[in-house]
């Protein structure tokens, strides 16, 4: 226990030594990272333009869902913002039927104007029996592709859940 205090001492102090450097990216960072010139105008479309796009498709996905007890939640930002990327999720309409699903993500990758779309099972791996599927964000969206993407994730989710019911 005596020998993991001095590394967690000496981690703290370099943390704080960083921090005191310089609290946010330069511009020479970000083109080592790779970030697309246009990377904030891609965040904001996948973010905002993307959502306000797909919400007539997603108001009728849930109107097909509604008399099944099942719903589709509006897109909406993961956790993690440092990474631009947009989830929904398959849920009941019962408040008491604790059945969750895994999120289906739509996430720009780095460098590009393609946004990869995959449900995350838990620990952050892609869902083997879910085909991921690619589109360019920088064109205007192919709703029809994207109610096959998100008609594939409902079958795949309700069609797992009654093979776990087995």
């Amino acid at each position: 226990m005596t020998t993991a205090t001095p590394t967690l001492h000496e981690a703290l102090t370099a943390d704080v030594g960083r921090r005191a450097r310089g609290s946010g990216p330069s511009a020479s960072d970000a083109s080592a990272t790779g970030e697309h010139p246009a990377s904030w105008d891609l965040r904001f479309r996948l973010v905002n333009t993307f959502p306000r796009q797909s919400r007539p498709l997603f108001a009728a996905l849930r109107a097909t869902l509604a008399p099944y007890g099942y719903t589709l939640s509006p897109l909406h930002p993961m956790h993690d913002l440092s990474h631009p990327r947009m989830q929904t999720e398959l849920a009941r309409t019962d408040p008491d039927d604790p059945t969750h699903y895994a999120p289906l993500v739509f996430e720009l990758e780095p460098a590009t104007t393609i946004v990869r779309v995959y449900v995350r099972q838990f620990g952050g791996r892609s869902a083997p029996d879910f085909a991921e599927h690619r589109f360019d964000l920088s064109a205007s969206p192919d709703l029809a592709a994207v109610e096959r993407i998100l008609t594939d994730y409902i079958r795949v989710m309700l069609d797992a859940q009654a093979v776990a019911a087995k």
